[in-house]
C-alpha cells in the first residue's frame, strides 16, 4: 500500500512540533507513542524508517569505526534510496561519525585501516592524514573544536558538542513544506537526538550529585568507623573486666 501526503500529515500533525534547542523542558512523546504514530507509514516506508534509525540512531555514533559487515549495509542503504533529501541527511551524520572516529585515531596515534567507514571521505582523510584536521577545517569547521576537546580529554564536552551539531544541523534543513517521508525522518532523529540529550544530562546530574555527595559520604564513613572502634573498645574492656 502506498503512502499518500494525507498521510504524512496525519502522522506529522499527531506529534507535538520540536523545540528550537536541546533542553530538558520539552518532553518528547514515549517510544511507545511514536512506534504507534509511525504505524501510518506503508510497509515500504516503514522498512525504509527501520534501516535508517538502525543506521543513525545516537547510541551508534559512539561505534565510530565499524565492522565491515556494518559499513556494507550502510553503503546499500545509502545506495537504494531514492530521496535525495534522505540521502544528504544519511550523509552528513556518516561524515560526522567519520570524522570523529578518525580525529580519535589520530589523537591515540592508531592509523585506520581497511574499509572502516561507510562515508566517501576515508580515502581523502587517509591521503592527508598528517594534515591539520586532514585538511577539511574550511570544510567543516567544527572539526577544530571537536580536536581540541580530544586533546584536553573532555569526553562528555565532546558528546555535548556533538549532539548539538547534529541538532542544529536538523533544524538548518530545507523544509519542503510538502510533508514527505523527509519530513518524518527529521523529527525521529530530532526524537532521538532530544531523547539521548535529556538521559546524557541526567547522567551529568548524578554523576555532579555523587561528587558532590563524595566528602558528606567519607565523613559519615569515618564516623562510623569510629563508632565501630568506640564498640569494639568497649567489647575489649568488658572481656578484660576493665
Amino acid at each position: 500500500m502506498k503512502t499518500h501526503p494525507n498521510e504524512y500529515i496525519q502522522l506529522l500533525s499527531s506529534l507535538p512540533r520540536m523545540p528550537a534547542a536541546l533542553t530538558d523542558e520539552f518532553h518528547p512523546v514515549t517510544t511507545l507513542t511514536l512506534e504507534r504514530r509511525l504505524r501510518l507509514l506503508s510497509e515500504a516506508d516503514s522498512l525504509r524508517m527501520e534501516r535508517i534509525r538502525k543506521l543513525l540512531f545516537w547510541h551508534r555514533l559512539a561505534k565510530t569505526v565499524q565492522r565491515q559487515s556494518v559499513v556494507a549495509q550502510a553503503k546499500r542503504i545509502f545506495m537504494t534510496e531514492s530521496d535525495s533529501r534522505v540521502r544528504a541527511l544519511i550523509r552528513y551524520r556518516l561524515e560526522v561519525r567519520t570524522l570523529v572516529a578518525a580525529s580519535v585515531a589520530k589523537q591515540r596515534n592508531r592509523p585506520l585501516d581497511g574499509d572502516w567507514t561507510p562515508s566517501g571521505l576515508q580515502t581523502y582523510i587517509q591521503r592527508h592524514w598528517k594534515s591539520e584536521n586532514f585538511g577539511l577545517s574550511q570544510r567543516f569547521p567544527w572539526l577544530q573544536r571537536v580536536t581540541e576537546l580530544l586533546a584536553a580529554g573532555h569526553t562528555q564536552m565532546l558528546e555535548t558538542f556533538l549532539m548539538q551539531l547534529c541538532w542544529s544541523h536538523l533544524r538548518r534543513y530545507p523544509n519542503s513544506q510538502q510533508f514527505d517521508f523527509a519530513e518524518v525522518v527529521v523529527y525521529v532523529l530530532q526524537w532521538d537526538l532530544i531523547s539521548r540529550w535529556q538521559q546524557h544530562d541526567s547522567e551529568q546530574a548524578k554523576q555532579r550529585f555523587t561528587a558532590l555527595l563524595g566528602p558528606v559520604n567519607a565523613q559519615l564513613q569515618a564516623l562510623d568507623n569510629l563508632s565501630q572502634k568506640k564498640e569494639w573498645q568497649d567489647e575489649i574492656q568488658t572481656a578484660l573486666g576493665e
